[in-house]
């Protein structure tokens, strides 16, 4: 597969969403592609903050992210937040 292709994919997938969730990535690949979209786009970036993951580390200290969960509770709450708005979605 080309890489223009995967790239392509990357903008794809963000255009298609509401947001971008960063759990893990180095600084260079196809997350690092989807985020640079996502901020373009104007979605939602959202970055873990991972003690080894150089991307996410890049992503926070240059303000990129929109938010940034540092402990266990932000993800609780973050799965409160999707499935509120799964469920939004899901409403005729």
């Amino acid at each position: 597969m080309k890489r223009g292709y995967l790239i392509a994919r990357d903008r794809i997938q963000s255009g298609l969403s509401l947001g971008v969730f960063v759990v893990e990535t180095d600084v260079r690949g196809g997350t690092m592609h989807t985020t640079k979209f996502c901020i373009e786009q104007q979605r939602t970036l959202i970055v873990l903050k991972h003690p080894t993951a150089h991307g996410n580390d890049k992503l926070i200290s240059e303000k990129q992210a929109d938010i940034v969960f540092e402990r266990d509770e932000d993800m609780d709450l973050a799965k409160v937040k999707i499935n509120r708005i799964k469920k939004e979605l899901s409403m005729p």
